[in-house]
Formats: structure tokens, C-alpha cells, sequence
């Protein structure tokens, strides 16, 4: 069960890996994508800039110029739009990878409490096994012992009923003499 939470925790830190970078790449995109419309909006800007002075030197370009300097001003507040939304997004995909890198360092803490759970737990069952065979070789040893003093409870018995049955022998025969 153990191997089972740890593969378990390993597949989900692979998940959660898995969707940092892909956040990461969206990141890098979006940012990408910030400075090209950042690009372009100071490129319209200057363009803007450049046409409202070529309409101030060809007054008779003023009317279509002041045209085109509005069109690109509304093009430029649209970039600017665009922009401010971009990096809305990119603020809230940073939010995102920084709750999926705080979950992935929170899985790889607690993988890390795992495996020293387990490893502490092998170490318990390892102690175990050596104090079981200990207590297995002990066990046997004083079943030995036990045996052999059965044996010599055994070989006792019989020398005490020989004896008695001797002493049995000598009273009736002392018996026999006396009468």
C-alpha cells in the first residue's frame, strides 16, 4: 500500500510537472505576444506622430492625414487594449504556475515524508526479523535443553524405580531371612 500511494503520489507529481510546463510554455507565449503588441503599438505611435506632422507641413493632406491619425489612434488604443488583457492573462497564468508549483513542491514534500515513513518502516521490519531469528535460536535452545533434561528426568525415574524395586527386593529377602 505503501508502493502503491508512492506511485500513486509519483504520477500525480508527473501530472502536476506536466501542467507547470505547459503553463510555463502559455507563459512565455503570452509574454512573447505582449512585447510584439508593444512593438506594434510604438510603431503606431510613432507612425501617428510622424503623419500628424506631415499634415501640419502639406496643409492640403490635413483633412485625409487627421483621418489616418485618428484611424491609427483607435488602432493603437485597441493594441493598448489588447495589451492590458494579454497581460491580465499572463498575470493569472503566473498566479496558476505559482499554485502548481506550490502543489508540486507540497507533493514532493509529502513523497519525501513517504518514503522516510517507508524506509523507516523496512528498518522496524528488518530489526524484527533479527529479533524474531534471535528469539527463534534461543527458543530452540531451550528446547534442547528441555529435551535433554527429560531424557536425564527419564533415565532418573528409571534408576529410582531400579533402586526402589532393588530395596523392594532386599526388604523381602531380609524378610525371608528373619523368619
Amino acid at each position: 500500500t505503501a508502493q502503491r500511494a508512492m506511485a500513486e503520489l509519483d504520477r500525480k507529481n508527473d501530472q502536476l510537472q506536466q501542467a507547470a510546463d505547459e503553463l510555463a510554455e502559455q507563459l512565455d507565449e503570452r509574454s512573447r505576444r505582449v512585447q510584439e503588441l508593444e512593438r506594434s503599438n510604438d510603431e503606431l505611435r510613432d507612425q501617428a506622430e510622424g503623419s500628424k506632422q506631415r499634415g501640419d507641413l502639406h496643409a492640403h493632406q490635413l483633412t485625409s492625414r487627421e483621418r489616418e491619425i485618428g484611424q491609427l489612434q483607435e488602432k493603437g488604443e485597441w493594441l493598448f487594449q489588447q495589451k492590458e488583457l494579454v497581460e491580465r492573462d499572463l498575470k493569472s497564468a503566473r498566479k496558476e504556475l505559482e499554485a502548481a508549483l506550490a502543489d508540486l513542491g507540497h507533493m514532493t514534500h509529502e513523497n519525501q515524508a513517504l518514503s522516510n515513513q517507508v524506509a523507516k518502516m523496512q528498518q522496524h521490519h528488518h530489526k524484527l526479523e533479527a529479533a524474531s531469528s534471535s528469539a527463534q535460536a534461543c527458543a530452540d535452545q531451550y528446547i534442547q535443553a528441555f529435551r535433554a533434561a527429560e531424557t536425564e528426568r527419564d533415565d532418573i525415574l528409571a534408576l529410582y524405580q531400579q533402586a526402589v524395586e532393588e530395596h523392594q527386593g532386599q526388604n523381602t529377602a531380609l524378610s525371608r531371612l528373619q523368619r
